[in-house]
């Protein structure tokens, strides 16, 4: 069965069958048959649930088990099938994905080496709840009901360390939508025009050992030892290595797909000023009839370290739908330490409330944050909330946002140009000129940061979710306070208006929209937002008596709220359930107390900042010890306050 060099079947059927024919060929699998027993019961020896047991009773176990090879695409279990077997990953990666009513099959989550899948229908004896399927060349072990049952009954430990497993796997799919196992296989690619990625490779690799070890395989070192076959080789540096990092080869078509073949993530490598036209391996992998059975693709732009701002980044997408992209600045904090954080499941993601005048104190939690040596790496908000984000999005520290908002948020007056009210109270035009100065032209796609923010479609009834577009713009949608500020027009031709009606605290969104990491979430509201004491019982207010001892000398400030308070709570109020909802599922939540100030009352900005920071640092010396065990960012802040 000869094949041309470098040229590899685009049907996943067929690359399947030569993949096997050629596994086959090279002795790298067994047919059907008895595995050899000691070589399976060492395997077990070192992945949960078997690692618990006793030498003798894994060599018993050992010839129940069957070895199982599956090659990139290859389906492991179909959804509704009656489950009669369990399989633990030896090597590899898997992913889990349903239908749900949709021809577009949902991720819902990626089983990687020493986890188990299938276990749900044999414990339950329900059908198969989703399928599963290789998307790299993957090892497992399958146990047979028969054998499951025995081993669960004989071994209690085993019956623990699964069942661990699951709770790991559903606390994972709580805070993210689709669950990820640990990425252990890194392939680096060359996108675009772009030659050399050696560079990359090294600088990605440095950040890397930081949390562990690391070692990367270029096809020099890989031809030093044909005998070996690299799935064989990247097997054995599994065992050795926390990360393994591929670096593909644009001369050598065959070696990149093997690279790919192997890896848990993709990383499409450019250089931001050079051509973003498309090279072949490029072209192959995104006009592949079957995506789901591949590794995620990210696209990782370098920039200048003189850069200020990315640029260009549209071009870069336009060719590449479905892949995400990261925009990296060389020799920062927005370069290489991001990406090694995001790949090792240690992303920071941040969600802002919103609240008015109160979002000021998001400036504070920033500053905390600063202090503690924490990155945010993902951010997301609404309201007000979006324009702190956007700010960090952009790489802006907690002074300049502050000075940014001081110049051109408050030092240009009111926000609210008064017009006849017929749409709104304001015109819309000063609020528009103060945030086209704060972001200029930038768009969403050419920040530093991944950003969305959210604003409420009257027109679908839903929620709105803003990731591409002038960032202007999409704050502009996530501030229309209905009543204060006309609603904003969609490209669509949909209404929409501020996010906080539908969904004041986005932590959902970040769930589905962020990395692998813990979730941090600012939320505003505070037990008693608005008294009513100088309202009368009868509810007959004279607006001109109200505006009269606004303006009087000889009368106390009043306790009766405006009318843009009133429109800014009316708007939020709706989402103050589903905020609480949504705090269960950050790991950790910032609580400023800033009830005491008004919602439209943005001349106390270095109160509401020193009010958000003085919370946020004794939340986080709080927790310091005991917050975010699965995550150790508390720990990495402190390390990093140390140096």
């Amino acid at each position: 069965m000869p094949k041309p060099r470098g040229i590899l079947p685009t049907d996943p059927q067929a690359r399947a069958t030569w993949n096997r024919y050629r596994a086959q060929s090279e002795g790298r699998i067994h047919m059907s048959g008895a595995p050899d027993r000691a070589r399976t019961a060492d395997l077990m020896a070192n992945i949960s649930p078997f690692d618990a047991l006793s030498p003798g009773r894994l060599e018993e176990l050992a010839a129940t088990v069957t070895e199982r090879h599956l090659e990139r695409g290859e389906i492991l279990i179909r959804e509704g099938e009656q489950g009669n077997s369990v399989f633990v990953v030896v090597s590899g990666r898997l992913r889990a994905y349903v239908h749900d009513g949709n021809e577009t099959p949902v991720v819902v989550g990626e089983i990687s080496a020493g986890e188990s899948v299938g276990e749900m229908a044999l414990l339950s004896d329900h059908p198969r709840s989703a399928s599963v399927r290789a998307v790299r060349e993957s090892r497992l072990i399958e146990l047979n009901r028969e054998a499951f049952h025995d081993l669960i009954a004989d071994d209690p430990t085993a019956l623990t360390s699964l069942t661990r497993t699951i709770v790991e796997r559903l606390s994972r799919s709580i805070h993210h939508s689709a669950a990820t196992g640990r990425i252990r296989t890194i392939a680096i690619l060359a996108a675009g025009q772009t030659t050399d990625v050696n560079r990359a490779a090294a600088e990605l690799a440095d950040e890397l050992a930081a949390h562990g070890s690391v070692t990367t395989v270029g096809r020099a070192e890989t031809d030093a030892s044909p005998a070996m076959t690299f799935s064989r080789r990247v097997r054995d540096l599994e065992s050795q290595y926390d990360k393994i990092l591929m670096i593909g080869d644009p001369e050598s078509p065959e070696w990149t797909h093997e690279c790919i073949g192997q890896a848990d993530r993709v990383l499409l490598i450019a250089e931001a000023d050079s051509s973003p036209r498309l090279n072949p391996i490029e072209s192959e992998l995104l006009a592949h009839a079957d995506r789901d059975a591949r590794a995620r693709m990210d696209l990782v732009i370098i920039h200048r370290a003189a850069q200020t701002m990315p640029a260009r980044v549209e071009k870069w997408q336009q060719d590449r739908p479905g892949v995400r992209c990261f925009n990296l600045r060389q020799d920062s904090n927005l370069g290489f330490p991001r990406l090694a954080r995001i790949l090792q499941g240690k992303a920071v993601n941040l969600v802002l409330s919103g609240g008015g005048a109160r979002g000021l104190a998001h400036i504070g939690v920033l500053k905390a944050l600063e202090e503690a040596s924490i990155q945010v790496d993902v951010v997301g908000g609404a309201s007000f909330g979006s324009i702190t984000a956007g700010m960090i999005a952009m790489g802006r520290g907690w002074e300049e946002t502050r000075d940014e908002v001081v110049r051109h948020l408050l030092g240009s007056g009111s926000p609210v140009d008064v017009t006849a009210p017929l749409i709104a109270l304001a015109r819309g035009a000063r609020v528009r000129q103060q945030l086209v100065g704060t972001f200029g032209d930038t768009t969403i796609e050419n920040l530093w940061l991944p950003f969305f923010c959210v604003s409420s479609n009257l027109t679908h009834g839903e929620v709105q979710v803003h990731r591409s577009g002038p960032l202007w713009q999409a704050v502009r949608s996530s501030i229309s306070i209905p009543g204060v500020f006309p609603p904003v027009r969609s490209p669509d031709g949909d209404v929409l208006v501020d996010g906080a009606v539908m969904n004041n605290l986005p932590v959902d969104v970040m769930q589905a929209f962020g990395e692998p990491g813990p979730i941090l979430a600012v939320n505003l509201r505070s037990p008693v937002d608005m008294a009513a004491h100088d309202l009368p019982h009868d509810g007959a207010v004279s607006g001109w008596q109200a505006l009269r001892r606004r303006f009087s000398p000889w009368h106390r400030d009043s306790a009766m709220p405006g009318i843009a308070e009133i429109l800014l709570r009316t708007s939020e109020i709706g989402s103050v359930i589903s905020s609480r909802t949504f705090e269960s599922r950050a790991d950790l939540v910032f609580h400023p107390p800033v009830g005491d100030y008004a919602l439209m009352d943005f001349s106390r900005i270095d109160d509401l900042i020193e009010v958000g920071y003085r919370h946020a640092a004794a939340v986080l010396e709080e927790n310091s010890q005991v917050a975010l065990e699965s995550h150790p960012l508390l720990a990495d802040r402190d390390r990093g306050s140390q140096r």
